[in-house]
């Protein structure tokens, strides 16, 4: 199957999880929100492969990125891994924070995808952050990068979707980041 021309294939994913920021430079940032709740901030930075998101307390900082793999990012992260089939991690930090994600890269046939694209450009652009990746032919379909925050007491869960129109294939992430 072909690529995107703005957009890697879906062999070239990955997930990385820091315990620190990020420097900004270190990402072609195409978009970028901050959130603000009472008890965190959350930076989310949309990239032409996917994403970085920054969250923050006074006690706690977490990165995680989900990108090309490829992409030159420092070592000492929790952990790394390719964006294949279903994947769900967790870790424990010193801190008291609890952080679970689950990630899955689905592969649909071209009618799926269509509907499912549809369903996802219409949701973004009702709620949370949509950013659509404009492909060379204007009449092909445009990869699409959608985040959703929800904030409840002392946690927050952060769903990403990122579609890939060459592959017909959808990745997504779901992180919850709980605080004792």
């Amino acid at each position: 199957m072909s690529t995107d021309a703005f957009r890697s294939g879906i062999t070239n994913l990955n997930f990385q999880l820091y315990t620190r920021s990020l420097h900004p430079e270190l990402f072609e940032t195409v978009m970028v929100r901050r959130v603000v709740r009472e008890d965190f901030a959350l930076t989310v930075r949309m990239t032409p492969d996917g994403h970085a998101l920054t969250w923050e307390t006074p006690r706690a900082v977490l990165t995680e990125v989900t990108g090309h793999i490829n992409r030159l990012l420092p070592r000492g992260e929790v952990f790394r891994h390719r964006v294949v089939g279903e994947r769900s991690e967790s870790v424990r930090l010193a801190n008291g924070i609890l952080y679970r994600m689950a990630s899955q890269l689905e592969v649909l046939s071209p009618e799926e995808y269509v509907h499912v694209h549809d369903e996802l450009l219409l949701d973004g652009l009702k709620r949370g952050i949509l950013h659509r990746v404009y492909p060379h032919n204007r009449f092909a379909i445009s990869p699409l990068g959608f985040v959703t925050v929800e904030s409840f007491h002392r946690s927050v869960c952060i769903n990403t979707w990122h579609t890939f129109p060459g592959d017909f294939a959808v990745a997504k992430t779901q992180s919850l980041i709980e605080r004792e």
